[in-house]
């Protein structure tokens, strides 16, 4: 499909539940913007809207890695909006492999203020809102559906090592929503507060 120039995804969204398990797809370059983000007309059908923690990597994450060498590869976080956008005309819930063949739903990701953290976040107390035109539509605390956004990455560096190349020194990964999802309508200015982490907004 052309989408990864050199072979290599740039980025990579993760998702699922402790009671589904973990889900990944990988993201193109053309793929991810910088806050805020104006959407261009026809980039979307349908304007899904899901509140994320995203990390970028210092240093390419081994198969084997455990949280501790997860948490030493990370160069930064970014307070992170993932558009989602279903391209199937879908009237039931779809089978996890036709999930998987449409990007597991991702159509970008926009990326606030990068931020260097040296002391390990508590993710139980991490605050975030989600607002649509200045209307507050979710508000939570430690609301990850892991508790830790990073419980996933251990199991991405060996499914993207099996499949692909690994993950590399720059990768980004948008850990997984925090908000489920929100779905908005075009023309909507939407903004996302994560506490200490910062703000991201875009408008449909």
């Amino acid at each position: 499909m052309g989408w990864f120039q050199d072979g290599h995804p740039p980025a990579w969204k993760l998702g699922g539940s402790p009671a589904s398990g973990p889900a990944c797809a990988p993201v193109p370059a053309d793929a991810i913007f910088e806050s805020p983000w104006q959407l261009p007309a026809g980039f979307a059908v349908q304007l899904g809207i899901e509140a994320e923690v995203a990390v970028r990597l210092r240093c390419d994450l081994a198969p084997d890695a455990d949280m501790a060498a997860v948490w030493a590869a990370i160069d930064c976080l970014y307070p992170c909006i993932e558009l989602c956008d279903i391209r199937l005309d879908a009237q039931q819930p779809l089978p996890a492999s036709v999930q998987r063949a449409d990007q597991q739903f991702n159509r970008a990701l926009i990326l606030g203020p990068a931020l260097r953290v040296l002391a390990r976040p508590d993710w139980s107390a991490l605050r975030l809102a989600v607002q649509d035109d200045g209307h507050e539509i979710f508000r939570g605390e430690g609301c990850h559906p892991y508790g830790n956004p990073l419980h996933s990455l251990p199991w991405l560096a060996r499914h993207a090592a099996e499949h692909w190349d690994g993950l590399r020194a720059g990768d980004l990964i948008a850990t997984g929503s925090w908000s489920g999802i929100h779905w908005a309508q075009p023309g909507a200015r939407v903004r996302v507060e994560l506490d200490e982490f910062g703000s991201v907004e875009m408008r449909l």
